[in-house]
């Protein structure tokens, strides 16, 4: 349009929020006893951008999260939970999180004496309570030459009797 001798146009400006660039999290590392909660807490930056996120534990068995971005640890182990912006899901931050177990209370064998041919195999079968402690076990034998324990399996290479000793992995003064 002109008005008397100046000539002007209209420009629409659309103004936009800055993408999404990183996410940190006050803590890469975080250990928790069973049943602990943690409050994550973050920064996306810019601080322009939209700062909408969501949470993903790799293994919510371990250790879950809410939308919040409250962590609850459930049983021993590890896993990763990522911050991950709502604008781009290609911009995340990773936590690994270690969860502790709980004392061993109980320790129950199937059995006390084993009777097993030689190059046979045998399942060894425990129960470890509460059942939020490790569930794992420790094998104590001098005879490596005569048994063989592989994923609680024993297996006899050599014709004898032989004592063992299993224990309990206490994993509560993890740090």
């Amino acid at each position: 349009s002109t008005v008397k001798g100046s000539i002007y146009t209209r420009v629409k400006i659309n103004v936009c929020k800055p993408s999404v660039t990183e996410i940190n999290a006050n803590k890469q590392d975080i250990l928790l006893n069973y049943n602990e909660v943690y409050q994550l807490e973050w920064e996306v930056k810019p601080i322009l951008a939209d700062q909408n996120v969501y949470f993903e534990s790799n293994d919510e068995s371990i250790a879950s999260v809410n939308e919040q971005g409250l962590i609850t640890a459930h049983k021993y182990g590890e896993t990763i939970i990522k911050i991950i912006s709502f604008s781009n899901n290609e911009v995340y931050a990773s936590i690994n999180i270690s969860v502790k177990g709980t004392l061993a209370e109980s320790l129950e064998i199937n059995e006390k004496v084993v009777n097993i041919d030689l190059g046979e195999e045998y399942q060894i079968k425990f129960n470890i309570l509460p059942i939020e402690a490790y569930q794992g076990l420790e094998y104590i034998y001098d005879s490596k030459d005569a048994i063989e324990i592989n994923d609680n399996t024993l297996i006899a290479k050599k014709a004898g009797t032989y004592t063992m000793t299993l224990k309990t992995i206490d994993t509560s003064n993890l740090s």
